[in-house]
């Protein structure tokens, strides 16, 4: 259920970091009025993968080691499809390794897409407050409800949904008590990425073109 929707006939509304309803599946980015059960156990999960991967990957590191001490038993070539075979021994099935990486990907375009709105949002909230004499910063980008109002359909998934009320206060209220969280959770998602494709070789050519974006940003 990592990556799918809550089982729950009347599941509370989930909602972007712009104030959108959600659409896709919860992640560590996403505001809620009231955590689930299973949303709590997403965090949990997110939390605790790098540590996951980071045996997994000593493991294939070690196994592999003890392989080439032994010519007998080593292979002349090591490919993607070894690995893959290598990594499903120590637990990390294929279909696993594919939802960490979907959960991933979602979470890169919840930021991308976060970091743009945040941007445009204090851009605006400069300009038309002459008399602040800070430099603007993430705590206040959401000032302007009528800027999240006006904004519709960025994030992935969105369909043709717009800000909400309640979706702008509870966006508002996570940027205010979280402002370092996006950075933290994309820095942390970026390293399951590059533990994932150590892993499993696989998924780097589908990697790189997601992080291109990212470049300017780091």
């Amino acid at each position: 259920r990592f990556t799918s929707s809550s089982s729950n006939p009347n599941p509370t509304p989930i909602y972007e970091l712009d104030g959108t309803t959600a659409f896709e599946f919860f992640t560590i980015l996403n505001a809620t009025p009231d955590f689930s059960s299973d949303q709590i156990s997403i965090i949990w999960i997110f939390s605790s993968l790098s540590t996951y991967l980071s045996k997994i990957h000593l493991n294939i590191n070690s196994s592999s080691s003890s392989s080439s001490s032994n010519p007998s038993s080593s292979s002349p070539t090591s490919t993607p499809s070894s690995s893959s075979s290598t990594s499903s021994t120590f637990g990390l099935k294929s279909t696993l390794k594919e939802t960490i990486f979907k959960f991933c990907l979602r979470v890169i375009e919840q930021y991308k897409n976060y970091d743009s709105f945040s941007s445009s949002s204090t851009s605006n909230s400069s300009s038309s407050s002459n008399s602040s004499s800070n430099a603007p910063s993430r705590e206040n980008s959401f000032s302007s409800s009528s800027s999240l109002s006006s904004r519709s359909n960025t994030i992935v998934g969105t369909s043709s949904s717009t800000a909400t009320p309640v979706g702008i206060r509870l966006a508002k209220d996570y940027n205010l008590r979280n402002p370092e969280l996006p950075d933290i959770v994309l820095i942390e998602t970026l390293n399951i990425l590059n533990l994932l494709c150590s892993i499993d070789p696989v998924f780097i050519p589908r990697t790189i073109p997601r992080l291109s974006k990212l470049s300017s940003r780091f």
